[in-house]
């Protein structure tokens, strides 16, 4: 994901620094659990690290915290009792160690999600924000370039099952193919799609709640009628049918109803 890369790019508009991670300095781990009184702990930070901590000045990052339940535990005290000292915490997989806790701090911890590039970061990390601008002016009646394409076949093989490139490699598929031929043809090629699209509505949701994705399934004897994606727009439910190919077309007679009527029998993917 790059957690400590964008917490060490942040670090840099601070005058001081310190970031401890519990998996690859497991003295720390003791520190925290050992430790009760939060004056004390920032001191013996302080003179460990050999690194000045100023409210307002230092940053000070936890990292790969789930290995560390007292240090999740005092994060609600760094804001009660030091709420001008910065501190960020990032871990994986944390749910797993929070449910362990019988409280998280409410109203003094703020969570943020983080997911691999979309798309439009990833034209900007390449310098192609012109392309970023092309695709937020097209619509049905102005379809992007086919130059755009060729840019998302090369996302498609580079970010974890949580991107397209390791769902590829899991499948046993030549990435190079899909690169360099144009009539890349795979049985997967629908699969890989619908896993691109469904990523990139997560990632344009609102970075502080954990969204989750729906799609539709009539739930009738011998039907296999189904959406890929639900989502909602303010008061309207859209449906988002993924196609891998550039040729078709499909319409069906109750799309009109779902801008207004909730289907009863919303699943949640994965």
């Amino acid at each position: 994901m790059g957690k400590s890369t964008a917490v060490r790019n942040l670090a840099k508009r601070f005058d001081y620094f310190i970031e401890i991670n519990f998996d690859e300095q497991p003295e720390y781990l003791n520190l925290f659990a050992n430790t009760s009184d939060l004056h004390d702990l920032i001191e013996q930070l302080a003179l460990i690290t050999q690194t000045e901590i100023i409210e307002g000045k230092t940053l000070l990052f936890l990292d790969e915290i789930q290995a560390s339940l007292p240090a999740i535990s005092k994060l609600r005290y760094f804001y009660e009792k030091r709420p001008n000292l910065h501190v960020i915490a990032a871990g994986s997989l944390l749910e797993f160690a929070l449910a362990e806790l019988p409280s998280f701090g409410v109203g003094r911890v703020r969570s943020l999600f983080m997911y691999p590039l979309s798309f439009t970061e990833f034209l900007g990390a390449v310098n192609e924000k012109p392309l970023a601008r092309l695709i937020q002016q097209s619509n049905a009646a102005n379809p992007i370039n086919p130059i755009v394409h060729n840019k998302l076949k090369i996302y498609f093989a580079v970010l974890l099952i949580f991107d397209t490139g390791i769902y590829q490699r899991i499948l046993g598929l030549d990435v190079a193919s899909l690169l360099l031929k144009d009539d890349f043809e795979v049985m997967n090629k629908g699969s890989i799609a619908e896993l691109f699209v469904g990523l990139e509505l997560l990632k344009s949701s609102d970075a502080y709640e954990k969204t989750a994705l729906y799609y539709w399934h009539r739930e009738a004897k011998n039907s296999k009628a189904e959406v890929d994606y639900v989502v909602q727009r303010q008061d309207r439910i859209v449906p988002v049918e993924v196609k891998a190919g550039t040729k078709g077309a499909m319409l069906h007679p109750i799309f009109n109803e779902w801008r207004y009527v909730v289907p009863p029998n919303f699943r949640t993917t994965g």
